[in-house]
C-alpha cells in the first residue's frame, strides 16, 4: 500500500499502523491508491415511483463517496426499505473501481434496484426503482 493511502486510511478510520499491516490482500488493494479511487462517486438514482412513503420520486439521487452515503449531496430522502437492497450493488461496482475497473461497466450498473416495498399489487404500499452507475470527478 502506498504511503499516501496509508495516511489518508490512518486519517479517516483512525487505524493503526499495525493493523494496515494485518489488512487482508483485498483490503491492502481496496486501500491503494485511494485518491485515485476517491474521485468515484457511486450514484443510485430513483427511476421510478409510486406511493413512496418517504417521498421520493424520479431524479431523486443518493451519493456514496467511496463507500459513504454523502448526505449533503443526496437528494433522496434516507429511507432503510430503498438504501438496504441498494448496497450489494454499490459494493459490487465498488470492488470493480478497487480493481482500477470502470464500475460502469458492472454487470449490476445495466440493472434497476427496487425498494424492499413490494407495493400494492403485491401487498405493499409503495414503490421505488433505481439505477445506479458510477461518476467520476474530473
Amino acid at each position: 500500500m502506498d504511503e499516501v493511502s496509508r495516511q489518508i486510511a490512518k486519517q479517516v478510520i483512525n487505524i493503526t499502523d499495525a493493523d494496515l499491516d494485518r489488512l487482508s490482500p483485498g483490503m491492502k488493494k481496496l486501500l491503494s491508491d485511494l485518491p485515485d479511487k476517491m474521485k468515484w462517486k457511486i450514484v443510485a438514482e430513483v427511476t421510478e415511483s409510486k406511493y413512496c412513503f418517504a417521498g421520493l420520486k424520479p431524479g431523486d439521487k443518493f451519493v456514496f463517496n467511496f463507500p459513504v452515503l454523502n448526505v449533503s449531496e443526496s437528494t433522496a430522502a434516507p429511507c432503510i426499505e430503498a438504501l438496504a437492497p441498494l448496497t450489494g450493488h454499490i459494493r459490487a461496482m465498488l470492488d470493480r473501481v478497487a480493481e482500477g475497473l470502470d464500475p460502469n461497466e458492472s454487470i449490476f450498473a445495466t440493472q434497476q434496484v427496487p425498494c424492499m416495498d413490494v407495493g400494492v399489487d403485491h401487498g405493499g404500499l409503495g414503490r421505488v426503482m433505481f439505477k445506479v452507475y458510477g461518476e467520476r470527478a474530473g
